[in-house]
């Protein structure tokens, strides 16, 4: 499954992956505004294979965040949408872009985009975001 807009891409994850997704994911200077970063590069390959893997209706989805760049597709960072709420058909986005490709509009686009996804396939009543309040960028986002 992708999505796209202008030269921004969203691809469901893959097993193909998975080195992208760790090295984010284990980065604790990305992720200065969480409580914890797990830095288990094992740990996090065997959630994202779970989540792969998952049969039945998905209550995640984890897209690889691309940018095209010299006729290539580049990786530049991750999106999230997941259940937040059963009953009230809500969804909670996240997002991060590698520190080189923030202020460019990605992280706005690619919110764009999962609020499309968000109502337009899984008829999302609501959809809501949380930040850190020192996390000045995604408040000012949301």
């Amino acid at each position: 499954m992708e999505i796209s807009s202008g030269n921004l891409l969203l691809s469901k994850i893959s097993i193909h992956d998975m080195d992208f997704i760790c090295k984010i994911e284990c980065d604790e200077k990305l992720w200065y505004f969480e409580e914890s970063v797990q830095t288990d590069v094992n740990v996090v390959r065997n959630k994202y294979i779970s989540k792969i893997e998952e049969s039945g209706k998905p209550r995640s989805y984890d897209f690889v965040v691309s940018i095209e760049a010299d006729r290539s597709i580049l990786p530049i960072g991750l999106a999230q949408i997941w259940s937040y709420s059963d009953y009230r058909k809500s969804w909670e986005i996240g997002f991060v872009i590698l520190p080189e490709y923030r202020g460019e509009g990605h992280g706005s686009d690619a919110a764009k985009l999962l609020l499309k996804f968000a109502f337009e396939k899984l008829e999302a009543h609501k959809v809501v975001g949380m930040c850190n309040s020192k996390n000045i960028r995604s408040a000012a986002l949301m």
